[in-house]
């Protein structure tokens, strides 16, 4: 079944509306009878039906109606909203003020960064209750929130757009994507698909619509900017094909104004890098492929934060000496990787075992590498940081000298990931091979001379050098393995 016909077996769409309307509730702050309501519930002063406690609920209507009615949306056992109420309960009287005046901050405080955290948070003993997800409802659906990069690694994406849209709703719109991809020769491994339908139901829920047809690109470039990498890349990539073969979006929509990769998290960069990454990112970046500058990107994140926590008076890249220089290749080779990233990074790590693990060999060579585009770019070209006019930097050092890739780690690069040869070249050396004569073919027999080093031949036809590595190799190395 190919796209026009895929879209047309989809019957036209109703009109999306949110199934909660936060402006239907009294959203105002806390008002001071509310204020010891809480105190009474939280401090548990009050038995449980006793008058004190009624009075403490009733006076509290306001704020528990508008999360029961977020909470019955899960369909799940009624038990755990009481508690789910009590944790909200606790978080307000810490405040002193209603949910509804919370900041993202603030609730990325309260759901926190993994289970983990948010047990801590919270006060919860380690079950994996499952109150989480209950939260992040109320937070999405009642107060707009959406800063879901820091959470990302914690939070179920699917399951709670299949609470806000509908199960069935969500599971068509998604079999439409998996439909397409499968029949371009996508994986439909566990895995990817998994990881798909997270980032797929993400970009919905930012897009609070559950219908593919009200995605554009700008949809997916905003989704892509608070994601993390790799869901970024499989939004701009996959699933943005998806939606160009599906008819949703045109293939070249915006392409020369979109950015060429994710913004990337600030947390732990100092605020003047960041500018300059930004300023880097905007122009230095032109002519890298969008995988290399998403990479070149994070190490240059990277390099920020350890700048806050080695050198916290240096802020810029205009401040850089060749002795700092220098450091940095240091602690590329020496630091555990636990010191370059964010506070997700960090969680990545843990949850992986690779907590306080030093950087790969490629890793290390990506890192120099980003660095020294980096630091060419700002000396050799104009960039506007801010509102500034555009400007270079003060050239101190030179980038290829002082982050360059040490020997011993391109040598054991060099060993442990030999490259195949590209098919490209294979092609060249198969039409020279075409063009060879039966006279230019005598005897073969080739090896090397220690003088010089040199293939050569021997027999009653002398073959040019070249030639005669051209027919070795198609004849011992040929991909498919058999001579030709």
């Amino acid at each position: 079944m190919n796209a026009s016909a895929l879209q047309q077996a989809i019957p036209t769409r109703p009109v999306w509306r949110m199934p909660i309307r936060p402006e239907r509730y009294d959203r105002g702050p806390l008002s001071d009878a509310e204020r010891l309501a809480l105190a009474v519930l939280v401090n548990g002063d009050a038995p449980l039906n006793s008058p004190a406690r009624k009075r403490a609920e009733a006076t509290l209507v306001r704020l528990t109606r508008p999360l029961h009615e977020v909470y019955a949306r899960r369909r799940v056992d009624a038990t755990t909203r009481p508690l789910a109420t009590r944790v909200m309960f606790a978080q307000m009287h810490r405040r002193g003020k209603s949910f509804w005046q919370w900041s993202a901050q603030e609730w990325c405080d309260v759901v926190g960064v993994t289970a983990e955290s948010f047990e801590a948070a919270n006060g919860l003993p380690r079950t994996r209750n499952g109150l989480r997800p209950y939260l992040l409802d109320v937070a999405y659906l009642l107060c707009g929130f959406e800063q879901f990069g820091p959470i990302w690694t914690a939070t179920a994406f699917y399951p709670m757009a299949r609470v806000v849209f509908g199960a069935d709703v969500l599971d068509d719109q998604t079999a439409r994507v998996d439909a397409v991809l499968a029949n371009n020769g996508y994986s439909s491994g566990h895995l990817s698909v998994k990881q798909r339908h997270q980032a797929l139901a993400f970009i919905l829920l930012l897009n609070h619509s559950p219908w593919l047809d009200d995605l554009s690109w700008a949809a997916l470039d905003r989704a892509a900017s608070i994601a993390i990498t790799h869901a970024a890349s499989i939004i701009l990539n996959r699933i943005a094909k998806a939606l160009v073969l599906l008819g949703i979006i045109a293939p070249d929509a915006d392409a020369a104004t979109r950015d060429p990769f994710p913004l990337g998290p600030s947390d732990g960069v100092p605020n003047e890098w960041y500018a300059w990454y930004r300023a880097w990112r905007a122009t230095g970046s032109r002519g890298l492929a969008p995988r290399v500058a998403r990479h070149y990107g994070g190490y240059i994140l990277r390099a920020g934060r350890w700048l806050a926590k080695r050198h916290a008076n240096v802020v810029s890249p205009d401040q850089w000496t060749e002795e700092l220089a220098l450091a940095m290749r240091t602690a590329v080779l020496e630091e555990t990787s636990d010191v370059f990233v964010s506070a997700v990074g960090r969680q990545h790590l843990r949850s992986r075992g690779q907590v306080g693990q030093r950087l790969s060999y490629a890793a290390i060579s990506q890192f120099l590498a980003s660095l020294r585009r980096f630091f060419r770019d700002l000396q050799t070209k104009a960039h506007a940081v801010g509102d500034e006019p555009a400007r270079r930097i003060p050239r101190r050092f030179d980038p290829r000298e002082a982050l360059a890739t040490p020997e011993h780690v391109e040598k054991a690069l060099a060993g442990s990931e030999p490259r195949d040869i590209a098919l490209a070249v294979w092609q060249r050396l198969a039409i020279q091979a075409a063009r060879l004569k039966p006279e230019d073919l005598g005897p073969l027999r080739i090896g090397r001379s220690a003088p010089s080093r040199r293939w050569r031949s021997s027999g009653s036809a002398p073959l040019v050098g070249r030639t005669s590595c051209y027919v070795y190799v198609l004849i011992v190395c040929a991909p498919s393995g058999n001579p030709r």
